[in-house]
């Protein structure tokens, strides 16, 4: 009688930790299922803001004749509203490409498709926005200065076009380049509400993904 009893006890608690097992399991890949980021155009609807983590401003690395300060960590996922490529000056050799990206009304083709964007001199300007008005665009819009981390990445920011929907992952970074007779410095933003001259994101991009319609 007690084997029985004990028997049922030991089948009771087997029973509880599957259970318990089983409710963490379901808990987490349910989790994590939901946090899987889009595969396609169409479940980027409700997709969120620019990811941002503040750094301390102590790492970073040599690049071209000066030095990368990594300012914070950043992926950002968003329609392409204007896409420009520089080639001369120095701060052509070190951001040769300029993307103007939205990430609110991203997945709304009909009012993506109404924004006309100029990139000009390091800076994009709306042209007969409609529907939303320029103030919201403003906040939910970056002109971003590329600096591509390698040669697959410039190749995929290349190939990028207008309308397309990316995520883009990296870093915000400073560049500053010194020499004995003179010192010369780029300086990322590092909030989205903000306009005009420094208003602009530098960003050093580690990772490219493009969306399919």
């Amino acid at each position: 009688m007690k084997k029985i009893f004990s028997n049922i006890i030991n089948l009771f608690c087997i029973v509880i930790i599957i259970s318990i097992a089983s409710y963490y399991a379901y808990s987490y890949y349910n989790n994590a299922l939901l946090n899987l980021p889009p595969s396609n155009a169409a479940e980027l609807k409700n997709w969120q803001e620019p990811i941002q983590k503040t750094l301390s401003g102590t790492y970073g690395k040599k690049f071209r004749n000066g030095y990368l300060t990594y300012m914070a960590e950043y992926e950002i996922t968003a329609a392409i509203l204007g896409k420009k490529r520089y080639n001369d000056g120095k701060y052509a050799t070190i951001a040769p490409m300029d993307l103007a990206l939205e990430w609110k009304y991203m997945s709304e083709t009909n009012i993506i498709k109404k924004f006309a964007v100029r990139n000009e001199n390091r800076k994009y300007y709306l042209i007969g926005v409609q529907r939303v008005s320029r103030q919201n665009i403003a906040h939910t819009s970056a002109n971003v200065h590329i600096i591509p981390a390698n040669a697959k990445v410039w190749k995929q920011i290349k190939a990028l076009s207008l309308h397309d929907l990316v995520t883009l992952k990296g870093y915000l970074v400073n560049y500053h380049e010194r020499s004995s007779y003179s010192s010369w410095k780029l300086e990322t933003s590092l909030v989205r509400t903000d306009t005009g001259d420094g208003g602009c994101e530098l960003m050093y991009v580690t990772s490219v993904e493009i969306y399919v319609p």
